[in-house]
């Protein structure tokens, strides 16, 4: 089962719901936006003073209002360990308010609940988008369920994280509607990634391919939607939305100028697999020796910049060998969602479930022959070095060197590339079943 057993408090520590989610539903509740995502860190006379967090027999309870001790206990000790982390807007608070009136238990359970579902939906609507053009493959079928063998994935649910209700179910709603030629819808679901800033990365470059080819609205759509987010969150809680932007980019220079704080290692084997490095800037720094760490950010953040100018020339170049919608967004998509671990500092083991879209879109998709062959091996083989590297994190972390992972995730975001571009030059690779007949889209 998915639920997490609560009553164990190594498991409780290790459990983004119970860390940040629901200590951040109780804020939302009473208003506290601002506590969210408290950055200053109170002194330790101030933690002596707050209790422990409940006993058993609190989380035992199954139904009914959430323990009062418990709750308060839960959420003072969070704000005074600085450790909230709320790593979404404030507005975003307000949608898992609710989960407040629950018991934890009861919450957790109908958390990871709504995450399942919101998964199975997005398995189903970038199959859907295959049947809509005619190109629906036979291992579309059982996509779903060999999604559920990825590790970021299973992490994800166990864990109770809002990555997937709040980062892949918008990025997926808006691979549905472009490629059902709904630019506008498009776009408003990218602009939603603003709830997980490194998702928007896709959602950009997937917009800026469709611009390229004289198809402005998804970027107009995108833009406007992003501004009115961010005038909503400022209109909802100025305070609160200015520190939340304010913590994302401190969190994220203070990881490359100290990823010491960041990055869990053979010592730390209690800490959660979500939260060990996976992106390169931060695993460049850390290989280093400790006295040279310091001064080596702003390199690390050239050296992802760099790949990130030569990706977008060689997916500019990708443009022009395709010419329709169904062609330009899924290998434009695959290719961005690949780039995430190579150019976003701060991203995470955890985060590597928004990989999980490249995988169903290519397995959804019938593609021509040489290229179907490439980027469905390239896309199992990479779930297989995910798994293998987040094996010898759990049972011998202290082997388990981030370099080690970023390396293998640049090997298959080259080969993901090349076989990108065969199937662009394949007469944009997407094989439609019936060849006679125009996508249900164009009627």
């Amino acid at each position: 089962m998915l639920f997490t057993d609560v009553q164990s408090t190594n498991i409780r520590n290790q459990s983004d719901f119970f860390r940040r989610l629901l200590p951040a539903a109780h804020l939302a509740a009473k208003h506290q936006y601002t506590d969210l995502y408290r950055i200053e860190r109170p002194d330790k006379s101030d933690l002596a003073t707050k209790s422990d967090l409940a006993s058993e027999s609190d989380l035992a309870s199954n139904s009914g209002p959430a323990s009062e001790d418990f709750v308060s206990n839960l959420v003072g000790n969070a704000i005074a360990s600085n450790q909230t982390g709320f790593a979404f807007p404030p507005l975003w608070s307000v949608i898992i308010s609710p989960l407040a009136l629950l018991s934890p238990t009861i919450a957790l359970a109908t958390w990871q609940g709504l995450s399942l579902l919101a998964f199975s939906y997005c398995v189903f609507l970038i199959n859907k988008a295959a049947s809509r053009i005619d190109a629906a493959s036979g291992d579309g079928e059982h996509s779903g369920w060999f999604a559920f063998l990825f590790f970021p994935v299973l992490m994800s649910l166990c864990s109770g994280n809002g990555d997937i209700i709040f980062a892949i179910l918008p990025l997926t709603a808006g691979y549905y509607c472009a490629m059902t030629k709904k630019f506008a819808r498009s776009g408003l679901f990218f602009a939603l990634c603003l709830a997980k800033p490194a998702c928007l990365l896709p959602g950009l470059i997937t917009a800026f391919a469709l611009l390229i080819h004289k198809r402005p609205r998804c970027m107009g759509a995108l833009i406007l939607s992003l501004l009115l987010l961010t005038l909503a969150n400022f209109w909802f809680a100025a305070n609160a939305f200015t520190t939340w932007c304010s913590t994302t980019i401190l969190t994220t220079w203070q990881s490359l100028l100290n990823p010491g704080s960041h990055f869990l290692f053979a010592t730390e084997n209690s800490k959660p697999l979500t939260d060990f490095i996976a992106n390169l800037p931060e695993a460049l720094v850390v290989t280093l020796p400790l006295n040279l760490q310091a001064g080596m950010g702003s390199l690390a953040l050239c050296v992802a910049g760099t790949i990130l100018a030569v990706a977008l020339h060689q997916m500019v170049q990708m443009q022009k060998s395709l010419k329709d919608d169904y062609q330009i967004v899924p290998l434009t998509m695959v290719t961005a969602l690949y780039l995430i671990p190579l150019v976003v500092p701060g991203a995470t083991f955890g985060d590597l479930s928004l990989m999980v879209p490249a995988g169903l879109i290519i397995a959804s998709l019938e593609w021509r022959k040489f290229s179907d062959w490439r980027l469905k091996t390239t896309v199992r083989v990479t779930i297989i070095a995910i798994n293998s590297f987040a094996l010898l994190v759990l049972f011998a972390r202290q082997y388990a060197y981030p370099l080690i992972l970023i390396a293998v995730l640049i090997v298959y975001f080259r080969r993901i590339v090349e076989a990108v571009h065969l199937a662009a030059s394949e007469h944009g690779g997407v094989m439609q079943v019936f060849a006679d007949s125009q996508p249900e889209f164009l009627d």
